[in-house]
Formats: structure tokens, sequence, C-alpha cells
């Protein structure tokens, strides 16, 4: 399995929930909570009894980790150089 409790992962695009409201924002940091049989929950912007657990591959597609994202930058900083 890619992920680990309290990993750090990076939203990609916003996603929201079932009747529109925002669950996870572009750009922002989500705490992994659990990982087990394939699924991941992680914390999000409401409050409430919503924490799903996520297919791994939705996660994979919405999200990386904190590390990816650092070398992403540095490789975009090293480009235009």
């Amino acid at each position: 399995m890619k992920y680990k409790i309290d990993d750090k992962l990076v939203c990609l695009d916003n996603i929201n929930n079932i009747i529109g409201n925002l669950l996870y924002e572009k750009g922002e940091i989500y705490n992994v909570f659990c990982v087990f049989d394939g699924f991941i929950t992680l914390n999000h912007n409401l409050i409430g009894n919503e924490y799903g657990a996520l297919p791994e591959h939705f996660v994979s597609e919405n999200f990386i980790t904190q590390k990816e994202e650092r070398k992403m930058k540095l490789e975009k900083i090293n480009d235009r150089h």
C-alpha cells in the first residue's frame, strides 16, 4: 500500500460531497487517518460523520504526498535555470 497513517497529502483539485459542499480544497494538506483493505480515510473541511473511506485509486488520482509536491516544485525551479 502506498499510503500510511499520518501521511500528509496535498489535494490536486477541489472535491465536493454529493450535495456540493467542499470537502477537499486544491493545494491544502490533509492527513491520512486510516488505511485498510485498499481504502483510505482523510480529514476534510466538514465536521460530522462524513469520514467515509475513499478507494486508494481515487486518492492516488486526486492527492499527492508532500514529498512528491516538494520534488515537483524543485524540478520546476531547476527547469527555469
